[in-house]
This record gives C-alpha cells, sequence and structure tokens, in this order.
C-alpha cells in the first residue's frame, strides 16, 4: 500500500472510531461512550502507575501480588493471572520473571499436578502486596469519591453489564 492510501485508510478508520462517518445520533453517542470507556480506563492506569513509582512496582504488578497473596493457601499458575489480567501467556511469563528476579514472588511444582508451577509471594512480596494495594485503594477512592455510593453501586452494575456483554462477543 502506498503511503497516501495508508494515510487514507488510518483517517477513514479514524472516522469510523470517531464516530464521525456515521449519521445516527445514537450510534454516534455509543461510539462516544466506548471511548470515554478506554480514556477512563488509561486515566486510571496512568494515575496508579505514576503513584506506585515509588514502590518501583506498577499496577498490573500490584493486582498479581494482591492476587497472590489472597490466595496464598493453594498458590496461583500463570493461567489464573491470564484471566485476571486479559494478558497473554508471553506478557505474563514476562511479568513474573521480572517479579522473581526482584524477589518479590517464587514458584513451587504445584502438588497435584506436578507439570505446572505455583507462585508464591516472598516476605518482602508480601510487604510491598500491603503497600502498593493500599495506594491503589487511595487513589480509587479519591476518583470514585466524587461519587455517592449510590452512584458507585450503579456504575458498577451498569460496567459488570458491558462487561459480560462483551464477554459473550467475543
Amino acid at each position: 500500500m502506498s503511503r497516501e492510501g495508508f494515510r487514507v485508510k488510518r483517517y477513514h478508520e479514524h472516522l469510523l472510531i470517531t464516530g464521525e462517518l456515521l449519521s445516527n445520533k445514537e450510534m454516534k453517542s455509543v461510539v462516544k461512550l466506548g471511548r470515554l470507556l478506554h480514556k477512563t480506563a488509561h486515566v486510571l492506569n496512568n494515575i496508579h502507575n505514576r503513584s506506585l513509582q515509588y514502590l518501583k512496582v506498577n499496577t498490573q504488578q500490584t493486582v498479581i501480588l494482591s492476587f497472590i497473596a489472597q490466595n496464598e493457601k493453594e498458590g496461583v499458575n500463570s493461567r489464573d493471572i491470564e484471566g485476571l489480567l486479559s494478558i497473554t501467556n508471553p506478557s505474563v511469563s514476562s511479568i513474573i520473571s521480572s517479579m522473581e528476579k526482584k524477589d518479590l514472588i517464587f514458584k513451587r511444582k504445584d502438588p497435584k499436578d506436578k507439570r505446572n508451577q505455583l507462585l508464591y509471594l516472598t516476605k518482602p512480596g508480601y510487604e510491598l502486596a500491603k503497600e502498593s494495594s493500599k495506594v491503589m485503594i487511595e487513589n480509587n477512592q479519591k476518583t470514585f469519591g466524587v461519587l455517592n455510593e449510590e452512584e458507585q453501586n450503579q456504575l458498577n452494575t451498569l460496567l459488570t453489564k458491558l462487561f459480560e456483554r462483551s464477554e459473550d462477543l467475543k
């Protein structure tokens, strides 16, 4: 494809994404809502990551540490993390490897299936899980504090409904 053809294609994709080609007012509203959800998630993730910098951990690592802490008796395997974060196995492997090098987690053979390895927290990993989770909770309280309890429950219900529908459409 020529450079000009590529530019035209990208511009056309931009118009579709932004809804500028859509004449139906409702479709423009749906596209706008999708963009707003995406942008909000992106901004929240950036807020968390900036707040966690001093701990030398990011949002994904914090979620993984907290998840392992909550499941410390039975351990966690990488497939659990793939599902939790909706990311691929190579991405999970890379994150786990990084966390092992930082002495935050360690692996043990699964006693029920020797082919699998389960993840557990080290003492520093457990301490970091507590501290980084606290930072994320504070961020969420600041962000969602603009909504009263009823609005937060309503938003949770609506987002859950959208999420479940999107999972059905996969």
